[in-house]
């Protein structure tokens, strides 16, 4: 190679080197840092804000504490779908996780089911919330939940050992009461759609494949209508301006088996109106 194509040569991976990450690619690191050391505790402490908001599978966590401690060792996803906002300091990130769990965790649900390549320590997670700017990437809001195929979240069902449920009659509320009276609401209406935030919206059911931003949100949870899902009961909090709930919800399989669900939902206001920005389904 000839002096001055060396030279250029270096200079294009100087140039490369030195060019700053977009904020997507520095988003992508931290949520695959936080999944590939959700085992260990006090690591993921720089990765999030004071007071963070963080749900795993359903239940508020300390990120201290480690996210997944004794269940899954989960790698960096190769993408995270990730919406900015104009100013560029915050966004809305969803993607999934996945790795080994450290037991069978689904070993007698594989023997259950009929599902194909049922493997009973593969895990996926989904994990998807809101992340600032303030000098560096910090996640403000995850919902890191483990997901099950849904022949294996029916199966459960089918397990002699199992609770036996029955669809409800009534929704236990708690909490603020104006959204959990929304939520109520969204649910009696039988479609989850005409109770979307504006975009971005996110959901995720409880299958690895269920999870979708924006449209495909919106087309995902409409899916769901067709299960009749019934609330059980609603747990509302506010975190700032935005409305934080617990909610247990069933639905009746084609068996007359009574499947319950837990929920996480996070809401913003529309004027006077509560909407669901975030819709995590948790088995």
């Amino acid at each position: 190679m000839k002096p001055i194509a060396v030279f250029v040569a270096l200079l294009i991976a100087r140039v490369a080197v030195a060019a700053p990450r977009s904020p997507a690619d520095q988003i992508k690191y931290v949520v695959g840092f936080v999944c590939e050391n959700s085992l260990v505790a006090n690591v993921n402490d720089d990765m999030f804000t004071t007071g963070a908001t963080v749900f795993v599978s359903g239940s508020p966590a300390k990120v201290h504490d480690g996210l997944t401690v004794g269940l899954a060792n989960l790698h960096a996803p190769a993408k995270v779908e990730v919406e900015l906002a104009a100013d560029k300091q915050s966004a809305w990130f969803q993607t999934t996780c996945r790795g080994q769990a450290t037991y069978a965790h689904s070993a007698a649900d594989c023997a259950r089911t009929s599902a194909k390549h049922c493997d009973a320590s593969a895990i996926a997670f989904h994990a998807m919330g809101h992340i600032v700017h303030d000098d560096t990437w910090k996640i403000d809001l995850l919902a890191l939940t483990a997901t099950d195929s849904n022949e294996v979240m029916r199966a459960r069902g089918d397990d002699p050992r199992a609770p036996t449920y029955a669809m409800p009659t009534a929704v236990a509320q708690t909490g603020a009461p104006e959204l959990a009276k929304a939520v109520v609401g969204w649910f009696a209406a039988g479609d989850l759609t005409k109770a979307a935030a504006g975009a971005p919206v996110l959901a995720a059911g409880s299958a690895p494949e269920e999870i979708a931003m924006g449209a495909g949100a919106l087309k995902l949870v409409a899916s769901w209508t067709a299960l009749h899902l019934a609330l059980v009961s609603v747990d509302a909090s506010l975190a700032g301006d935005r409305g934080v709930v617990r909610a247990v919800v069933r639905f009746e399989t084609k068996k007359k088996t009574v499947i319950q669900l837990g929920v996480t939902v996070i809401a913003v206001k529309d004027g006077e109106t509560w909407k669901w920005r975030l819709v995590d389904f948790v088995t």
